[in-house]
Formats: C-alpha cells, structure tokens, sequence
C-alpha cells in the first residue's frame, strides 16, 4: 500500500464530528456562561424575514436540512468515504426596517438560517448536492440557498433549556453575565438549536444563545 492509498484508507476510517470537535463551542451547562472565540467556517446558508411561526421559516429549515443531509451522503459513499453528523441548525436575527424585534418572539426581525459543513465540503460537492436535492425535492427555497463563509469572532454564549418563549431570565443572565465582564453587545443576536424541535418536546429543547461582543 503506497503513501495515497494509506492516507485515503486512513481518512476513510475517520468519522468526524464538529461538535466534539470544537465542543468549548457547543458544549455549556444549565446556568454556566463562557467567552469563546469562533473560528471562521463554511455554512449553508438562507435568508428570510419574520417571526418562526411563518411557512417560509418553516420551508427554508426544511430546505437546509434536506440539502445537508444530501452532501453528507455524497461524502460518506463517495470516494473519501467520510462519515459526519449534519450539524445544527443555526439562526442569525436582526432588526428589520421598522426597528427593533422582541427576541422571544422574533417579531419584526430578518434571519439568516445556517447548517455548517465541514471542512472536506467544498462548493463543487454542494453543488452536485443542489442537483441531487432538486431532483428529489419540491421546496422552492432550495435554489435560495448559497455556501459561504462567516467568521464570529469573540462572543458570550449559555444555554437554555425548555420552551423558547420561556428564555428571557436567561436572556437577561447572559447580559448581566457580558456586562460583568467589562464587555457589550456588539453584532447579530444567535441561536444554536441543539435539539432537533421537530422531533423533542418543548421543555426538553436545548438552545445554544451566542453574543457577539467588544
């Protein structure tokens, strides 16, 4: 067995794992807060505007999940022969136009929804990835869908446990806990859903709350 072949034997042995990986990213006890610093990584992303409850949300999550869990199978029976979990999903929320949004609530807000890929993606799979995913799916959003890049920087993050709509003490632990530090609130507000909501009850639902800050 040459050098090649002993190096694609070994990577197709392997089974990565971002989420141990990099678990100081995604790994926080009930009630613990830390400062982190986030790498830049490659996504999946969409874009869209309104609260959770609308189709389009519902839809564009749909969309990135079926998109993802198509590159993953590609990978696994391709030539790498690399086996991944598909990662969390991931929101971005911002005000829109008219002002502020209740961040409970995500009224009057724009979103960027996220599924990050790893680091043996590259755009020509994701491509290939649309393609496949097209041809099997009807979702619209699909083509709205685009790879690239996000770098995070220094953020704040905790965890909630339970209903979202039950997070403000802990909205309000994680600023306290930022402005003890000597830091503030910079950048875009961000959820990390650990827990698949589809599929876990509500007060059981773990959700990663990051903040960007200076």
């Amino acid at each position: 067995m040459n050098y090649l072949q002993s190096l694609m034997y070994s990577l197709a042995a392997m089974k990565i794992d971002y989420k141990k990986e990099y678990k100081e990213l995604y790994k926080i006890s009930q009630g613990k807060f830390a400062i982190i610093d986030v790498p830049e990584f490659n996504y999946l992303m969409i874009d869209g505007e309104g609260s959770k409850e609308t189709d389009k949300f519902h839809c564009c999550v749909d969309a990135l999940i079926k998109l993802s869990e198509s590159i993953k199978f590609m990978v696994k029976k391709g030539e790498l022969g690399i086996d991944y979990p598909v990662m969390p999903l991931e929101a971005l929320w911002w005000p829109n136009e008219k002002g502020q949004f209740d961040p409970l609530s995500k009224n009057g807000s724009k979103w960027r929804l996220m599924i990050m890929q790893p680091h043996i993606v590259t755009e020509e799979m994701v491509n290939q990835g649309f393609k496949q995913t097209k041809a099997k799916c009807k979702l619209s959003e699909i083509g709205e869908i685009r790879f690239d890049s996000f770098k995070e920087r220094h953020c704040a993050h905790t965890i909630h446990l339970g209903p979202f709509e039950e997070a403000q003490g802990t909205l309000d632990n994680l600023n306290a806990f930022i402005e003890d530090e000597g830091f503030m609130s910079t950048g875009v507000y961000h959820e990390i859903y650990l827990s698949d909501n589809r599929k876990v009850l509500p007060e059981k639902r773990r959700t990663l709350i990051r903040q960007p800050i200076s």
